[in-house]
């Protein structure tokens, strides 16, 4: 279990067939204030393992980059 501060940017890569993540937040969710960076982006630069295929939800596909952002992360 891992506590995520407010307006921290976290990812996660699961390698395994089935994972189960729990996480505390510092508030209630809100949908409205939930933003994202998808998880490529060259300007992060993050060295990601060699996998064959990634598989991502509709909504983290749809991710801008850090720079098209409009969050203050």
């Amino acid at each position: 279990q891992f506590l995520m501060p407010l307006v921290f940017v976290h990812g996660f890569l699961v390698l395994s067939y089935y994972a189960e993540f729990v996480y505390k937040c510092d508030d209630f969710y809100h949908p409205e204030d939930e933003g994202g960076i998808i998880y490529n982006d060259p300007s992060i630069s993050i060295k990601w393992p060699d996998i064959e295929e990634v598989i991502l939800s509709e909504k983290d596909k749809m991710n801008p980059t850090l720079d098209e952002e409009k969050m203050m992360f």
